[in-house]
């Protein structure tokens, strides 16, 4: 069997995985039977009107890639846009009834869902009708399915929170290999080792909030494995499970031990900062998403330094904690949104349908960080990196991401929050937990 097409099994396994979770943890509709797929999808007629104005947060090397990859598209102009806090943007605008993009691209389909219900977002069910044969899986579909058999979505990538990026010769210099942190005990010990040389052991990037609710989903399933943390998003009583409550005594534990910096550094830090500080050595290890190696190699490039994937700085999957559980990765994806009152409407559903074929999405791959949802993207293209995570995934299975896929979406903020506050007070570790207990139980239960 060729590479190619053993990478493209790979991925079949890894996203029937997380299809699984998800559909596991939703109490869901029934399906709608499958429209038939054309053989060709239509080539569009050329636009009228300006360019398609699309909004992102794609900055970086990464926004760099995208706007590469756009570069392609030959039926309209495009026009992107850096949008920092988009969720803020996007909503303002569509609320105000004063749009003023084509396609949003976003990575939380429980909120794209309740936007399109609320009437706001243009149903592409025609698209998805033509892109739903090539789906590596149709949690990519279903993910962003109304509760009126609309999609209201066009899924464009798919990403993964394999574990810990560890910087080898960091961990060098406190007389540690990456094998010492396959452990959580191990962890803590290293933590104490790196700190007495005078390295951060691991960086967070708590002033953008969201990194932490990986790290703390990392240890729910460290605890209790892949049921627990998607019964999280759906089910008030697992709130009340012990494995919960100890995962923000064990965060707080790590806080305290300085695993993370000293209080003020920490809860300083944006997560894109500390990666060249992860290629310096600086900082031994950071949990992040697949999309680092992107800014990985950037920073190298930066600093005129040498940090290669395999030999300098290795992945290792998060640490385990007792015998018997099976510590799935995390994984989920970004989905491209066209308002219902888009100032050119017909020219951004074109734009979105192509974001979800294979010449974009094959372009992103390329350039690495990037997976896609598409399996007539060559698998060919993918890094020994990205193709690490998908063998990795393939061994531990996958769950959708908590705090993406929780409902209602507004508690997504509040667990930001509460971790927030955790970074900045551990000593309160048990009042934060059960304030944000309360919160998401009354909520999640139509308080």
């Amino acid at each position: 069997m060729g590479r190619g097409a053993l990478v493209g099994i790979i991925i079949i396994v890894v996203i029937v995985l997380a299809a699984l979770a998800w559909f596991a943890s939703q109490q869901a509709q029934p399906q709608q039977p499958a429209a038939p797929t054309p053989a060709e999808t239509p080539s569009p007629a050329p636009t009228q009107g300006g360019p398609v104005v699309i909004y992102g947060q794609w900055a970086g090397v990464e926004g760099e890639n995208f706007e590469r990859a756009i570069s392609l598209y030959r039926e309209s102009p495009v026009e992107y846009v850096i949008q920092e806090k988009i969720w803020d943007v996007v909503t303002q605008q569509l609320f105000a009834g004063n749009v003023q993009f084509d396609v949003a691209l976003l990575p939380w389909p429980q909120r794209i869902v309740e936007l399109g219900e609320r009437g706001l977002l243009e149903p592409l069910d025609d698209v998805a009708s033509r892109l739903e044969a090539d789906l590596v899986n149709r949690y990519f579909l279903e993910a962003v399915r109304g509760r009126d058999g609309s999609y209201y979505a066009v899924p464009i990538k798919m990403w993964a929170k394999p574990g810990i990026w560890v910087n080898v010769k960091a961990l060098e210099r406190a007389g540690l290999t990456p094998d010492d942190v396959r452990t959580f005990e191990g962890l803590l010990a290293a933590c104490e080792k790196l700190s007495a040389a005078g390295i951060q052991p691991l960086a967070s990037g708590a002033a953008d909030k969201w990194p932490l609710s990986d790290i703390w989903e990392h240890m729910l399933i460290m605890l209790g494995g892949a049921e627990l943390h998607d019964a999280l998003t759906y089910d008030p009583a697992a709130w009340d499970r012990p494995e919960v409550r100890e995962s923000f005594r064990l965060l707080a534990e790590m806080l305290k031990r300085g695993c993370f910096g000293d209080r003020d550094l920490r809860i300083s830090e944006k997560w894109e900062a500390q990666v060249p500080r992860l290629v310096k050595g600086e900082v031994a290890m950071y949990p992040m998403g697949n999309w680092i190696t992107l800014f990985i190699a950037k920073s190298a490039e930066e600093l005129g330094v040498t940090f290669e994937p395999g030999k300098d700085y290795v992945l290792v999957p998060w640490p385990s904690y007792r015998e018997g559980i099976t510590q799935p990765i995390i994984a989920g994806g970004d989905w491209a949104i066209v308002p219902k009152n888009a100032p050119n409407k017909a020219a951004a559903i074109r734009f979105a349908e192509w974001l979800g074929g294979p010449e974009y999405q094959g372009a992103m791959v390329e350039a690495g960080g990037y997976l896609p949802t598409n399996k007539r993207v060559p698998s060919d293209v993918m890094s020994p990196v990205d193709q690490t995570i998908l063998s990795l995934a393939s061994e531990r299975g996958v769950v959708v991401d908590l705090d993406d896929n929780i409902r209602p979406s507004e508690l997504q903020q509040e667990i930001w929050n509460a971790l927030f506050e955790l970074w900045a007070n551990p000593d309160n570790w048990s009042q934060i937990f059960d304030g944000l207990k309360s919160t998401v139980q009354s909520r999640m239960g139509g308080g």
